[in-house]
């Protein structure tokens, strides 16, 4: 998790300021659900700008987190139907903790949020992530990964994701976007962390 191993043009994404600015378009956002299932399913760029604009969070790293947890595709995206007939969308998997049915426990959250639209789950889930972890210091998807920004005693809790290398390839989808869009020539925020008691030098593992 030592920063310095990612400060590389791929992967310095993933330390990017997540609140919401304005070379954040729609045009970007379109790049990264482009192909996915996301796209395939329905869900439009559209409702992620105007949901990170109402939330003060970035659209784009919204579309890279759906992308990065369902557009691979999953029942998260297409549609549950729960025996009431009630349906339930949820295409971050809020909720998904680990057990022997994550996507299930995340559509069981969605149902209890009224998430039983498409639109619905991605405004929903946008205002959970940026009341949740934007608003709360984990405003990186490093930081969401590793909380370390507030205060020792919270180290290794309220971890938005269990993949250890989620921050990784949700970076080089941002990446992607941004060079397909002319945005790596914007003047972009970051917020690195600096550990105490760093060594000197450090390489990832071969």
């Amino acid at each position: 998790m030592d920063p310095r191993n990612f400060i590389n043009e791929n992967n310095i994404y993933m330390f990017e300021d997540l609140s919401y600015q304005s070379y954040q378009s729609h045009a970007a956002v379109s790049k990264i659900i482009s192909g996915t299932a996301l796209e395939r399913n329905g869900f439009m760029a559209s409702w992620f700008v105007s949901a990170g604009r109402e939330n003060g969070m970035s659209p784009i790293a919204l579309a890279a987190r759906a992308r990065q947890e369902t557009g691979g595709g999953s029942i998260a995206i297409s549609g549950y139907i729960f025996p009431d007939g009630k349906y339930a969308y949820n295409p971050y998997n809020i909720g998904a903790y680990s057990n022997a049915n994550p996507v299930m426990r995340g559509l069981e959250y969605a149902k209890k949020q009224g998430w039983d639209t498409k639109q619905k789950a991605v405004f929903g889930g946008a205002k959970f992530i940026a009341s949740g972890y934007i608003k709360q210091g984990q405003n990186s998807v490093y930081f969401q990964r590793f909380n370390v920004a507030n205060g020792a005693a919270k180290v290794g809790t309220h971890q938005y994701m269990t993949n250890i290398s989620a921050c990784y390839t949700e970076s080089i989808s941002t990446k992607n976007s941004y060079s397909a869009y002319g945005i790596t020539n914007e003047s972009l925020v970051f917020v690195i962390p600096i550990y105490t008691n760093m060594p000197a030098s450090t390489a990832l593992p071969h």
